[in-house]
This record gives structure tokens, C-alpha cells and sequence, in this order.
């Protein structure tokens, strides 16, 4: 019966969340934490309109370290599968960060290897200092969120850096 109240009560506050205010205060380092999704990519604009004309925004993906058992525990070919992932996807960051319209402050990739993706971009974010993050969730819900939780939330949950999300019922009234 609690676990009943508890979902019913973090329900209820999703429902009456207000959607964030993306236009506002002008930050000078953007955080914009990617997953090869189109909706992930959707952020960029609203991510640009923040962004002070002399600020850094930052794409990140964050890439699993790969398991031992992947690599038949070779430590070479850990690092060398690795560095194939990480070439990967620096090109898809540099090819995302070209539909960016370049009229607003410098935009940088990075790539980072991480135990987890949620600590991964809290972690970069903490130690780069930047702003404020700016980032999609799929918005899961019922048995799906269950089995695969929600990455914005661990962040936001991880330390002393704003994270602004965008919801896909925002997406769609964009």
C-alpha cells in the first residue's frame, strides 16, 4: 500500500510540474548531453537560445566502459574497443554540433567513458563547472521506466549543477 502512495504522489507532482522557462537568464557554459537520439538532438536550439554570445556550450555523450567479459579480459583489446567507440562518436558529435547555427558562443565535443551515463555527465559537469545542463528525457513510464530508469532524473539528483530537461510533450508543442 505505501509503494501505491509513493507512485500516486510522484505522479501527481509530474502532472503538476510546470514546463521550464527556456528563455530567460543568458548562461555562460552550456552542458548538452547527447544519445544519438533525434529527440536528445531537438535540445540544441532551446541550448543555443541560453547561451550567453561569448559562453561555451559543450556536447557530451557518455560510453559505457565496456566489461571485462566483452574482451575476453584482454586489457588491450578493452582499451583498443574503447577508443573505436570513442572515434565513433566524436563523429557523430561533430556532425550534430554542424546543424548547430553558429550565431551564439563556441561549441565543443567531448566523449567520456563512464561506469554509468548519469554520473558520467554529472561528473564532467562538476568538473568542467559548467552553468546549467540541458537535456531530453524519453520520459518513460509504468514498467518501462521499472526496467530502464530515467538518466535526467539521476542527474539532477547528483549534485549542485542545474539541469533543465525537455520533456517529448514539449518537443511537441515546439
Amino acid at each position: 500500500m505505501k509503494t501505491k502512495g509513493l507512485i500516486s504522489i510522484s505522479h501527481e507532482i509530474a502532472l503538476k510540474r510546470d514546463p521550464p522557462n527556456w528563455r530567460g537568464a543568458l548562461y555562460n557554459k552550456i552542458l548538452v548531453p547527447l544519445d544519438k537520439s533525434s529527440e536528445a538532438e531537438d535540445v540544441l536550439p532551446m541550448a543555443q537560445e541560453l547561451l550567453n554570445p561569448e559562453g561555451e556550450g559543450i556536447l557530451l555523450h557518455v560510453i559505457p566502459r565496456c566489461k571485462s567479459r566483452e574482451s575476453n579480459n584482454d586489457p588491450g583489446s578493452i582499451q583498443s574497443r574503447e577508443q573505436v567507440r570513442r572515434n565513433k562518436t566524436m563523429g557523430y558529435l561533430l556532425c550534430a554540433r554542424s546543424y548547430l547555427v553558429e550565431t551564439m558562443g563556441r561549441w565543443r565535443c567531448e566523449v567520456v567513458v563512464a561506469d554509468s551515463v548519469a554520473e558520467g555527465i554529472a561528473s564532467f559537469a562538476m568538473r568542467e563547472g559548467v552553468d546549467i545542463v540541458a537535456m531530453y528525457t524519453h520520459d518513460r513510464k509504468g514498467i518501462a521506466k521499472l526496467i530502464r530508469k530515467s538518466i535526467a532524473e539521476k542527474v539532477q539528483k547528483s549534485g549542485p549543477v542545474e539541469v533543465r530537461v525537455l520533456r517529448p510533450r514539449e518537443l511537441v508543442s515546439r
